[in-house]
C-alpha cells in the first residue's frame, strides 16, 4: 500500500469519532423525538449533547489537520465535477470503473466537502433546540421553533442516507478499506484480490 493510500492514525481516530458520534446522535435523537421508554430521557439528552459537541469539535480538528497536520491531505479533496456522473453510473452497475486521481473518487470528494456544511447546519439547529432562549433571534429567522425542529429532523435523515451510501460505496469499490480504516493499511493479499477483480478503479501511481 502506497503512502498515498495509507490511512494515518489521526485520520482513523477522526473517522471513528465521527462514526460513534453519528450513531449516538441518530439513536438518541430518534428517542428524543419519539420517546418509547420512561426515565431515560435525561440520559438520552446528555448523550445527544455530548455526541453533538464531539462531532463539531472533531470537524474543526479534522479541518486543522487537513491543512496543518503532519500528514496533511487537503489536496486530496480537489473537486472533479465532470467525473461525478460516471462514478454514480459505476456504483449503479451501469458503467465502467472511472480512472481518478488521488485517494478518493469524485463522488467521495463531493460528499466529504459537503459533510462539514451539513454538520455545521445540524449543529446550529441542535444548539437552537437545546438553548431556545439564548438563540431566539436565530429561531425567529427560521420561522419558529417548530421549523427548527423540522429542519433538524430532516438533516438527521440526510446524515442517515449519506452514511448508508458511504458504506455501500466502500463495499462496492474497495471493501478492504474497511480494515484499512481500523488498521491503517491493507494487506498485500487484499490489494491483489481487488486488482484482479477490477474493483481497484483508481489510477495507480
Amino acid at each position: 500500500m502506497s503512502g498515498q493510500d495509507k490511512i494515518y492514525l489521526p485520520q482513523r481516530v477522526a473517522h471513528l469519532i465521527n462514526l460513534v458520534a453519528i450513531v449516538l446522535l441518530v439513536f438518541t435523537g430518534f428517542y428524543i423525538y419519539y420517546p418509547f421508554a420512561e426515565r431515560i430521557m435525561g440520559t438520552a439528552r446528555y448523550l445527544h449533547y455530548v455526541a453533538g459537541f464531539a462531532l463539531i469539535i472533531n470537524l474543526f480538528w479534522r479541518i486543522y489537520y487537513a491543512f496543518l497536520g503532519k500528514h496533511r491531505d487537503y489536496f486530496e479533496f480537489k473537486p472533479e465535477i465532470g467525473k461525478i456522473l460516471p462514478v454514480v453510473k459505476y456504483y449503479c452497475f451501469m458503467g465502467k470503473p472511472v480512472i481518478t486521481e488521488g485517494k478518493y473518487n469524485p463522488l467521495q470528494k463531493l460528499t466529504y466537502l459537503g459533510i462539514p456544511f451539513l454538520i455545521i447546519c445540524q449543529g446550529c439547529t441542535g444548539i437552537a433546540l437545546a438553548y431556545p432562549d439564548q438563540t431566539a433571534g436565530f429561531i425567529h429567522a427560521l420561522g419558529g421553533l417548530a421549523n427548527v425542529r423540522s429542519i433538524h429532523y430532516l438533516f438527521t435523515w440526510v446524515f442517515i442516507c449519506v452514511t448508508l451510501l458511504h458504506v455501500y460505496a466502500v463495499f462496492t469499490e474497495k471493501p478492504q478499506q474497511v480494515l484499512a480504516m481500523f488498521f491503517g493499511k491493507e494487506t498485500d493479499s487484499q490489494t491483489a484480490t481487488v486488482k484482479q477483480t477490477g474493483s481497484h478503479v483508481r489510477q495507480q501511481g
